[in-house]
């Protein structure tokens, strides 16, 4: 006989709107474009110009600045929020929809040249010199969240690097990598920022004092996919205050439907079956 268990979960702040997905929301999100703009000139001290020449002659070129890439960089922006199961990309918020609105601030946008000389020698002893470039890039901002009704901001800054280098290196390529990179690094933060959350709503294979299998209530609604991987996590109370203890982590084998998921238990099956026959509270918590 199958056996059937409702786990409790931690409750979500509740909000003043957002569709209806149980305890994982799905908040409308307004996008504006990040701000640019390259610092000013500074008088250059005698200290300075010294470090410049010693960059120069070490191959090391002063930072130039990618304002053309600017466009670019709020593309990365708005892909990046599409793939945020609980943030939902519009024009613009409806009057009072208590969604969230993204403001940006993009640091910095540069890339450094190095020139180094390679010497060896040939197969006759003659001196060989190769010369190579190699450009190093920086891409920086900075992204406010604000809850609209609330007015509840977060700040949170993100920083990616790459380099180009090779017969075919260019600054371009350093930079549209490090800003392309950007993308990944913002889904991720959003998406822990905003975990989806799930029940364990039946149990699935075991075998002798291990849990194999798990089902959860989570599916295509929230973009549940296969592949994702979900904390197991045990909840108490100590002093009043909700604690958890992770004790497992499983991964989605398979998504069933709107509302239900099967997962695969990849760590810790003896102590989620343990606590299942202990009938203690257990959540699953996104990890990505």
């Amino acid at each position: 006989m199958r056996q059937y268990f409702v786990i409790a979960l931690f409750l979500l702040p509740l909000m003043a709107w957002a569709q209806d997905n149980g305890l994982n929301p799905i908040y409308s999100l307004e996008i504006q474009d990040a701000t640019y703009e390259v610092q000013a000139k500074k008088k250059v001290t005698a200290g300075q110009v010294l470090s410049t020449i010693a960059n120069a002659a070490a191959g090391v070129s002063t930072d130039t600045h990618h304002e053309d890439k600017v466009s670019a960089m709020n593309d990365v922006i708005k892909s990046a929020f599409k793939y945020v199961r609980r943030l939902h990309p519009v024009d613009a918020l409806m009057d009072g929809e208590n969604g969230y609105l993204v403001t940006g601030h993009i640091n910095n946008l540069t890339t450094t040249s190095k020139t180094e000389v390679h010497t060896s020698k040939d197969s006759k002893g003659k001196e060989i010199k190769k010369t190579t470039v190699r450009y190093d890039a920086v891409a920086e901002i900075s992204l406010t969240l604000k809850e609209v009704l609330s007015g509840s901001v977060t700040t949170q800054n993100f920083r990616c690097t790459a380099y180009s280098d090779g017969p075919t290196a260019t600054a371009e390529k350093a930079i549209a990598a490090a800003v392309n990179g950007m993308k990944g690094k913002i889904a991720s933060y959003y998406n822990a920022k905003f975990p989806t959350r799930a029940n364990i709503v039946e149990r699935g294979a075991e075998k002798k004092d291990k849990q194999k299998e798990l089902y959860i209530d989570v599916g295509s609604t929230v973009r549940t996919y296969e592949g994702q991987h979900f904390y197991i996590y045990v909840v108490g109370t100590v002093a009043g205050r909700e604690t958890k203890k992770e004790v497992g982590r499983v991964k989605v084998s398979e998504v069933l439907g709107e509302d239900i998921s099967l997962c695969k238990v990849q760590k810790g099956g003896k102590d989620i079956k343990a606590a299942l026959d202990e009938g203690k509270q257990v959540v699953a918590i996104s990890a990505d």
